[in-house]
């Protein structure tokens, strides 16, 4: 049967403690405060603020037909020297 010999590559340390990490995660890591904090900014806040801009400046900003020198913004326009 095959695979039963030396191995043709070298194991990388740093990836055998990345299986490691991953396959004991769940014995290390709490639901803590720090942990629930984190889980409310990355999942509701940052796509709730990204979500509000969307719905703030929809259809305000015309890119068809737009070029490098035009403003997007058409008003309070103010080029730079």
């Amino acid at each position: 049967m095959a695979g039963h010999g030396p191995h043709l590559l070298r194991e990388d340390a740093s990836f055998q403690r990345y299986g490691q990490l991953r396959d004991n995660l769940a014995t290390y890591w709490k639901f803590n405060r720090k942990a629930a904090r984190n889980v409310f900014i990355f999942l509701v806040a940052v796509p709730a603020g990204l979500g509000y801009l969307a719905y703030n400046y929809e259809g305000k900003t015309p890119f068809v037909g737009k070029r490098r020198t035009e403003p997007i913004f058409e008003q309070d326009y103010v080029p730079r020297k």
